[in-house]
């Protein structure tokens, strides 16, 4: 009987990327340009119920850096670094509900104060169409290395609820896909609006402090959206 090995997901994006990113290297090299620019974004990332949907903030704005190299007219590759910037909530957890996969008991509610941040250099590969004169239409298949750092404070009060930190951090290579329309003023300078969607919904994150309790904290995929800048060479 013939064994059958599992592919992750994340096998098989390196094994796609591996592939594109060599192939457009033989095609119209005379034909290729160089781009940089950045974005404006803003991110909606939530997480699941019972494991901090009802903690930490779900929306934050950000900025992406990227340089990119266009084999030809088709084909292309680009990195980036995108990070959002930090948000805090005053969050208030009732009794029976969860608190980051702990359920409150005793008490007749729990008050935190929580604190996301976001990072995401990525790496990824495009293909473009023209749709009017001086628009484009391009889609980017990459990866992203994504950290999220997710901490909570609870702080004593006279219910009996005693100071605490919890924190959730981790750094993983998930899947990302985007969808820019650019507008080109000249040769040099263009507009693009983009969407992005993430596969954070791998990140399932044990706390630091004590990795075999229950508190964790579990995301759902997210999506961005931002205008940018492009200067092209």
């Amino acid at each position: 009987m013939i064994k059958k090995h599992p592919i992750s997901k994340n096998s098989l994006l390196i094994a796609v990327l591996g592939v594109l990113s060599v192939t457009p290297v033989v095609l119209h090299a005379n034909t290729s340009t160089n781009y940089v620019g950045v974005d404006a974004v803003y991110s909606f990332m939530g997480f699941k119920t019972n494991y901090g949907a009802n903690m930490f903030a779900k929306r934050a704005p950000g900025l992406n850096a990227f340089y990119g190299h266009k084999f030809n007219h088709i084909f292309g590759a680009e990195v980036g670094y995108e990070a959002e910037a930090k948000r805090s909530r005053v969050a208030v957890v009732y009794v029976n509900d969860y608190a980051a996969g702990v359920q409150v008991e005793g008490v007749r509610h729990e008050a935190y104060i929580t604190k996301l941040y976001q990072k995401h250099p990525y790496v990824g590969v495009s293909a473009s169409t023209a749709i009017k004169e001086n628009n484009t239409l391009s889609m980017l298949i990459g990866g992203s290395l994504s950290h999220i750092r997710a901490i909570y404070n609870q702080y004593a009060d006279s219910a009996g609820a005693t100071d605490l930190t919890r924190t959730f951090a981790k750094t993983k290579l998930i899947p990302m896909v985007r969808v820019s329309a650019e507008h080109h003023f000249n040769d040099q300078f263009g507009l693009r609006a983009l969407c992005t969607w993430r596969n954070t919904s791998q990140f399932k994150i044990k706390t630091q402090e004590n990795p075999l309790a229950d508190s964790e904290v579990k995301l759902k995929n997210a999506i961005n959206v931002g205008l940018g800048l492009t200067y092209n060479w």
